[in-house]
């Protein structure tokens, strides 16, 4: 093998090892592009931001390892949510000013989820 043998072979290993660095940096600015984007949806940024926004959490009480009461407004109207590993109940409804407020039994047979 002469000089001339292994250099040539030396230049295309080089040109193979470059193609295959920036095909890894493409996929890895790609990779990096779509984990933006799905965080800025996730975060809200996106439509539909003004929903979430209208929607806080006020108040939660934990009453054991997975249950918990948590009272929530949206807009003006407030929502007591019993929270359990397995189910979201709608406890109690408060609307606004002048509104008649939602019984109890009447919310109870109504589950959120």
């Amino acid at each position: 093998m002469s000089a001339a043998d292994s250099a040539v072979g030396l230049g295309v290993l080089a040109q193979q090892l470059g193609g295959v660095l920036l095909a890894l940096v493409l996929v890895l600015l790609l990779a990096w592009g779509v984990l933006k984007l799905l965080s800025r949806g996730m975060h809200g940024a996106g439509p539909g931001r003004g929903a979430a926004a209208a929607l806080r959490v006020e108040r939660v009480l934990s009453l054991g390892a997975r249950e918990r009461l948590v009272l929530v407004r949206h807009g003006e109207v407030q929502l007591l949510l019993g929270v359990t590993a397995g189910s979201i109940r709608l406890l109690d409804r408060a609307g606004p000013a002048g509104a008649p407020p939602a019984g109890p039994a009447e919310a109870a047979d109504n589950p959120v989820l």
